[in-house]
C-alpha cells in the first residue's frame, strides 16, 4: 500500500476506460485494504477515475495501525497473514521494516501516508467508532478531501457486516454509483451529506443521525478533572495527589468516573492530558480508555453487530459475561475509545494536526524521561459515540498496556517488550491536573 501500488491502479483505470464495453467512467469501492489503496490511488488524479468509496480506511499505516502512539503492534496484521490470506503472492513485511526503520519519518513509512487533499472527485466515506484500525483514518478522508460532493456515514455496525449483510448499504453505493458514473438522475446527491451513530452498549445504536458536519459544530467541549476517590468533576482539584497502577499488569489501571443525571450524548473526538510519572524506567506506555458503565457501576461491551442475528444463539446484553474471554474479541465486541502515546514520542506538530483534541506525533525523535520524572502528555483518543441514559456513567481509565480484548490476538513475543515496568503514578490536581475533554452534544 503506497506508490507502487497506486501506479498500477492508476494504469488498469485508465486501461478498463478504453475497453469498448465501458462508459468512460471508473468508480472504486472496497473495504479495508481495498479502500486504503483509493487514498493513494486517487491522489495521483487519474483522469477516467470518476468516484471513489473508501468505507472504513486507514491514512496513515504508521500511527493508525502499525505505530500508533509510537508503540509497535503488528498484531492485526499476523492475524490477516496467518489465517486470511491465501495464495503463493507474497506481503511487506512490516516487522522486518519496523526494525529498520521505527520512526516515521523514513520514506517507507512517508509512502504510507497519501496526500488526501489531492482527491478532488466525488467521494463517499464510512467509519465507524468501534473500529481499532479504520476510524481516524476516515475522519482524517472527511477533513481533507478536496470537494464539495463528499459523503461521510459513522455506520452502526461492524465494517464487514455493514457492507455485506446490510442491503441499504448496498443500494446507498449503488445510488452514489449510479449518479456519477452512469448519470443516473435518482436523486442521491440530496443525500444527508453526514451521517452518524449513537452507540447505546445494552441495545442496538441509533443510527442514520443527520448532523450538519463532523466535527459537529455545537459541540460542547468539556474538561473533566480527575479527582480523588475515582471521581471525574469539573472542577480540578486544589490539592494535589496521585494514584498509581502497575504498569506491566493486564487491566490494571487508574479509573475516575463521572455519572450522568441526565439522557447526554458523548460524539466527537476527545482528548486526554495526563500528567504521569515511573520511578523505574526512562519511558512510559500509555492507553487511556473511555468507557461506558450501566447504573450499577458495571463496565459494558457494546456488540458491533444487531443483537437480532444472534438471538438465536441464545446470546443477549444480560448474558454477555457469560461467554468466554477466548471468544470476546475485537471484531465483535467494542470496549471503548482508546488514545495511546509513549512518552518519548509525544512531540508534537500542531500544524499537522486535524483538530484541538487529536494532536499529531511526527514520531521522528525519541525524547526520554528521567525517572520519577513528571511528564505531560497529550493524548487524542479515537472519536466516539455514545449515548448515556440518566445514571449510567463514563469511566476514564489510564493503562500502562494495551486493555484490547484478546480472544483473537496471539501475544507478539518478538515486540512485547512496552516501554512499561513497574508503577505509574498518575497526577491529580495541583500543578498537574490531569484532565479529559469530551465532546457533549
Amino acid at each position: 500500500m503506497g506508490t507502487q501500488e497506486a501506479e498500477d491502479g492508476y494504469d488498469v483505470i485508465e486501461a478498463i476506460a478504453k475497453m469498448p464495453w465501458c462508459n468512460g467512467n471508473i468508480g472504486l469501492a472496497g473495504n479495508s485494504h481495498l479502500a486504503i489503496v483509493q487514498w493513494h490511488i486517487a491522489q495521483l488524479q487519474p483522469p477516467s477515475l470518476k468516484a471513489i468509496a473508501p468505507w472504513e480506511a486507514c491514512g496513515d499505516l504508521y500511527r493508525e495501525q502499525f505505530v500508533r502512539g509510537g508503540i509497535f503492534d503488528a498484531g492485526l496484521f499476523d492475524l490477516i497473514i496467518d489465517h486470511n490470506i491465501q495464495g503463493r503472492g507474497g506481503v511487506e513485511d512490516f516487522h522486518e521494516m519496523y526494525r529498520r526503520y521505527p520512526k516515521a519519518d523514513s520514506l517507507y513509512w512517508k509512502d504510507k501516508r497519501p496526500d488526501i487533499s489531492k482527491i478532488s472527485i466525488p467521494t463517499y466515506i464510512t467509519a465507524s467508532y468501534t473500529s481499532f484500525v479504520h476510524t481516524m483514518g476516515s475522519l482524517r478522508g472527511w477533513l481533507q478531501v478536496n470537494t464539495s460532493e463528499k459523503w461521510l456515514r459513522i455506520c452502526p455496525w461492524q465494517e464487514w457486516f455493514d457492507m455485506w449483510n446490510d442491503k441499504e448499504s448496498a443500494a446507498d453505493l449503488a445510488g452514489f454509483f449510479g449518479l456519477y458514473l452512469k448519470g443516473e438522475k435518482n436523486g442521491w446527491e440530496k443525500t444527508p451529506k453526514f451521517r452518524t451513530t449513537a452507540l447505546r452498549f445494552t441495545k442496538d445504536p441509533i443510527f442514520d443521525i443527520v448532523e450538519e458536519d463532523f466535527p459537529i459544530p455545537r459541540t460542547d467541549y468539556r474538561k473533566l478533572y480527575f479527582q480523588p476517590e475515582q471521581k471525574l468533576g469539573l472542577e480540578a482539584p486544589v490539592e494535589a495527589s496521585s494514584v498509581s497502577y502497575d504498569s506491566e499488569k493486564y487491566l490494571d489501571h487508574a479509573g475516575f468516573t463521572y455519572t450522568f443525571l441526565e439522557k447526554t450524548r458523548l460524539m466527537g473526538i476527545p482528548k486526554a492530558v495526563v500528567y504521569v510519572s515511573c520511578a523505574d524506567f526512562h519511558d512510559l506506555d500509555i492507553y487511556v480508555l473511555v468507557r461506558k458503565l450501566d447504573s450499577q457501576g458495571k463496565p459494558l461491551l457494546n456488540l458491533n453487530i444487531p443483537w437480532s442475528s444472534i438471538a438465536s444463539q441464545g446470546a443477549s446484553p444480560d448474558k454477555i459475561d457469560e461467554i468466554p474471554p477466548s471468544h470476546k474479541n475485537n471484531l465483535l465486541f467494542h470496549v471503548g475509545s482508546q488514545g495511546i502515546l509513549r512518552a518519548s514520542r509525544r512531540a508534537i506538530d500542531w500544524s499537522k494536526s486535524i483538530h484541538e483534541n487529536f494532536p499529531f506525533h511526527p514520531h521522528d525523535r525519541d525524547e526520554y524521561v528521567t525517572p520519577g520524572e513528571i511528564v505531560k502528555l497529550e493524548i487524542g483518543i479515537w472519536a466516539m459515540g455514545v449515548e448515556y441514559e440518566a445514571g449510567e456513567s463514563v469511566r476514564v481509565e489510564v493503562h500502562g498496556n494495551s486493555p484490547a480484548l484478546r480472544g483473537e490476538f496471539k501475544e507478539d513475543n518478538e515486540f512485547a517488550s512496552l516501554a512499561s515496568y513497574g508503577r505509574h503514578q498518575v497526577y491529580i490536581g495541583g500543578e498537574h491536573a490531569s484532565h479529559i475533554i469530551l465532546p457533549f452534544v
